[in-house]
C-alpha cells in the first residue's frame, strides 16, 4: 500500500468516527436538538420569506397552480392518537375505548371527491388515467347519484348513466326491501320518459341490472314495454338472457354451503316470477303462437304457476270483438230509468260486470239523478271498484272498466276536452300516433297501457280536437303505426269506422271513400261498420246514385273483383243495421220514395237470408 492511500484511509476513519459521534449526541440529547432545529427553522423561515408572501405552515407553495391540483387529488392523512392499553390479568372497571379502524386510503379516492363536488367530466378523466396506469377501481354505492346526474342531463346522457351504474356494488339475490324500491322508484320513471324506441339502451340497462344484483325493483315496469313494442322473439331473447344473467351473477355455481343454496332458491323464484307475468303480458297482447310455444318450452328453473294458467285460459280462449259499440253515442239515453229498473242494473251489474257502454249508461243515469240522492253514484262506484272478496287481478279490471266508462259518458256529454284529461291522467299514450299527444296535458302519475276499445273511445275527442286539414294525415299516420303493433292493439272494424266517421262528417263522402280505399291497401279489414257510416254519409249529402251503386255492390253475392268508387275486392253484405241508417237520413230529409225503395230492398235480403238458413240447415240434417 502506498503513503498516499494509507494516509487517505486514515482521514476516512476519523470522517466515519465523528459521524458516529454526531449520531449519538442526537439520541441523547433529543429535546435540545429538537428546541435548537425549531428555532432553526423559525428563523431561516423568517429570513427566507419575502413580505408579499404569507408564512404558511405547509411545504406547499400558495402561488404553485400544481400543486394547488395535486392537492385536490391527494387523500386526506388524518393523524389520531391512540393510547396504548395497559395489559392487565382482571377486567378494567372503565376499559379504555378500543382504537378505531384506521382507514388506508386508496388511488381511487379522487374520483369520489370529484363525483361529490358534481365534477363528472375530471372524475371521468380521473378514472382513465387510473385504469391506464392499471390501478384497480374499487365499487361505491356513491357512484349511482352520477348515474342519475347524466339521466337528469339535457339531453339525457344514457352511455354516462351505464359507466356509472356499472360501478356500483353488486347485490345477492334477495327480496327487493322498500328502501331500495325507494330509491330506484324515481330512476326507474326517468328511464320510461327517455325510453322511447330505444330498445337496444333497455337491453343494456337490464343486463346491467342483472349483473348488479337489480333486476327485483326494475325489471317489472319493463315487461310491458317488451311486450309492446317487440317482436316476440326479440322480448324472450332479452329475457332469457336477462334472467340468466341474474342467476349466475347473484348466487354461487356451486351450492356448497347454506347460504349459497337459500340465494339460488331466492334466485329461481324470482325468476319463475318475472317468467310468469311475462307470460300473461304476451298473451294479453296476442301472441298465442308464441305463448303456446313458451307452455311447451318453459325456461330454465321455471314452473308455471296454476293462477297463471287459469288467466292464459282466460285470455287464449277469449274472442276478439271486431264489432265493438263504444263508439255509439245512441246508447248513452238521456231519458232516466223507472227507480225499480235502475235497482236491478245496479244489482246486476255488481255482480256481473257489463260491457263499458252500459256501465256509462247506468253511470249517466245516477248522475241525472244526483241533486236528490247525492251519495249514491260514489257508494256504487265504491261498492263496484272494491266488491267483498274480490282478488287483486279482479279489482285492477273494475277499476279499468270503471275508468273507461267514465271516458265514454264524458264523450257522450260533449267535453271532449275533459276526456282526453281524463285519458292521460289514467292511460299511457300507447297505440296513437305522437302528433296526438300535443293535444293532451302532460301527466307524470303511473299509468296503464290502454286496450284497443279505450283507444277506440277516445279516438272522436281527439278527432274533434283536430284541425280539419289534418285529419287524413294524422289517419295516415294511424295506419302506417298499427303495422308495427301487437295483434291485440291492432285497429278493429270500430276504430276505422270512428276515422271513416269524422272524414265523412268534415271532408265530406268523397274524402271516406279516399280512406276507406288507404285501410284496404293497407292490409286491413274496414268492417261493414265503415261501410255503413260510408253510406249514411252519401244518403245524407244528397248522391243517391253513388249510394244506390255502392248498396248494390254490396247486395250482389257475385261481386268478386272489380272497382266501386276505388274500392277494390268482395264488399261486405248489409245488413239490418245498414238499411235503418240509410232509411232515417232519407226520412229525415223528406225522400220518402227513395226511403220506401231501400225498405223493399232490406224485405228482399231478410227473406233471402232465411232461405240461406234453411238450406244450410237442411243440409246439416
Amino acid at each position: 500500500m502506498s503513503v498516499s492511500a494509507s494516509k487517505a484511509g486514515f482521514v476516512l476513519g476519523l470522517v466515519l468516527r465523528q459521524s458516529n459521534l454526531w449520531r449519538r449526541s442526537i439520541v441523547t440529547s433529543a429535546p435540545a436538538v429538537h428546541s435548537v432545529w425549531s428555532a432553526l427553522d423559525e428563523e431561516t423561515l423568517t429570513d427566507s420569506t419575502p413580505a408579499s408572501t404569507p408564512s404558511s405552515s405547509s411545504f406547499l407553495e400558495v402561488e404553485s397552480a400544481d400543486y394547488r391540483a395535486a392537492a385536490i387529488s391527494l387523500p386526506p392523512r388524518p393523524l389520531t392518537q391512540r393510547p396504548i392499553p395497559w395489559p392487565t390479568l382482571f377486567p378494567q372497571a372503565h376499559p379504555s375505548a378500543p382504537p378505531t379502524k384506521l382507514i388506508q386510503p386508496m388511488r381511487c379516492d379522487s374520483i369520489v371527491r370529484h363525483v361529490a363536488s358534481g365534477d363528472l367530466v375530471t372524475a371521468r378523466a380521473v378514472y382513465d388515467d387510473l385504469r391506464r396506469l392499471q390501478i384497480p377501481i374499487h365499487a361505491r354505492a356513491m357512484y349511482l347519484s352520477a348515474a342519475t346526474a347524466c339521466l337528469d342531463a339535457n339531453p339525457p346522457d344514457k352511455d354516462g348513466f351505464l359507466f356509472w351504474l356499472n360501478l356500483i356494488p353488486n347485490r345477492p339475490a334477495t327480496r327487493s326491501h322498500p328502501s331500495l324500491k325507494t330509491t330506484w322508484k324515481p330512476i326507474v320513471e326517468r328511464i320510461s320518459e327517455i325510453l322511447g324506441r330505444d330498445s337496444q339502451f333497455l337491453s343494456q340497462f337490464l343486463m346491467l341490472a342483472a349483473k348488479k344484483g337489480l333486476l327485483p325493483v326494475v325489471l317489472r315496469p319493463f315487461i310491458n314495454y317488451l311486450v309492446l313494442n317487440l317482436s316476440p322473439q326479440q322480448s324472450v331473447n332479452i329475457m332469457g338472457n336477462v334472467t340468466q344473467t341474474y342467476i349466475v351473477n347473484t348466487s354461487p355455481q356451486e351450492l356448497e354451503s347454506a347460504r349459497g343454496l337459500k340465494h339460488r332458491t331466492v334466485a329461481e323464484k324470482q325468476v319463475s316470477g318475472w317468467w310468469n307475468e311475462y307470460i300473461i303480458a304476451m298473451a294479453s297482447a296476442g301472441w298465442t303462437e308464441a305463448v303456446t310455444e313458451l307452455l311447451k318450452n318453459p325456461p330454465s328453473s321455471v314452473q308455471w304457476s296454476e293462477p297463471a294458467r287459469q288467466r292464459l285460459d282466460q285470455l287464449l280462449s277469449r274472442p276478439r270483438d271486431a264489432e265493438d259499440e263504444n263508439t255509439d253515442d245512441q246508447a248513452l239515453p238521456d231519458v232516466p230509468w223507472q227507480p225499480r229498473i235502475l235497482a236491478q242494473r245496479l244489482r246486476h251489474a255488481l255482480h256481473h260486470p257489463p260491457s263499458p257502454t252500459t256501465l256509462a249508461t247506468i253511470i249517466r243515469h245516477l248522475e241525472y239523478i244526483s241533486s236528490s240522492h247525492p251519495t249514491i253514484l260514489q257508494r256504487f262506484k265504491s261498492r263496484f271498484c272494491r266488491p267483498p272478496g274480490a282478488l287483486s287481478i279482479s279489482l285492477s279490471s273494475r277499476q279499468n272498466l270503471w275508468r273507461h266508462a267514465q271516458l265514454i259518458s264524458i264523450r257522450a256529454s260533449g267535453s271532449h276536452e275533459t276526456a282526453i284529461s281524463h285519458f292521460s291522467a289514467h292511460w299511457q299514450w300507447y297505440g296513437l300516433p305522437l302528433s296526438f299527444r300535443s293535444i293532451a296535458p302532460t301527466s307524470t302519475s303511473p299509468k296503464a297501457v290502454p286496450s284497443i276499445d279505450i283507444i277506440t273511445s277516445i279516438l272522436p275527442s281527439l278527432l274533434s280536437c283536430t284541425l280539419t286539414s289534418d285529419l287524413r294525415s294524422r289517419h295516415m299516420q294511424y295506419l302506417q303505426l298499427a303495422h308495427v303493433l301487437p295483434p291485440s292493439w291492432r285497429p278493429t272494424s270500430a276504430t276505422h269506422s270512428t276515422f271513416i266517421r269524422e272524414i265523412c262528417h268534415r271532408l265530406g263522402p268523397a274524402e271516406g271513400i279516399s280512406a276507406l280505399y288507404a285501410i284496404i291497401e293497407g292490409g286491413f279489414d274496414p268492417g261493414l261498420q265503415s261501410y255503413n257510416v260510408l253510406l249514411c254519409s252519401l244518403a245524407r249529402r244528397g248522391k243517391d246514385d253513388q249510394m244506390i251503386q255502392l248498396l248494390e255492390a254490396m247486395r250482389s253475392t257475385d261481386f268478386e273483383e272489380g272497382s266501386i268508387h276505388g274500392l277494390v275486392g268482395r264488399l261486405p253484405f248489409p245488413n239490418a243495421r245498414t238499411y235503418d241508417g240509410i232509411i232515417y237520413v232519407l226520412e229525415k230529409r223528406g225522400d220518402i220514395g227513395l226511403a220506401g225503395q231501400i225498405k223493399r230492398l232490406k224485405r228482399e235480403d231478410i227473406d233471402r237470408y232465411r232461405q240461406d238458413e234453411m238450406v244450410v240447415e237442411a243440409q246439416q240434417l
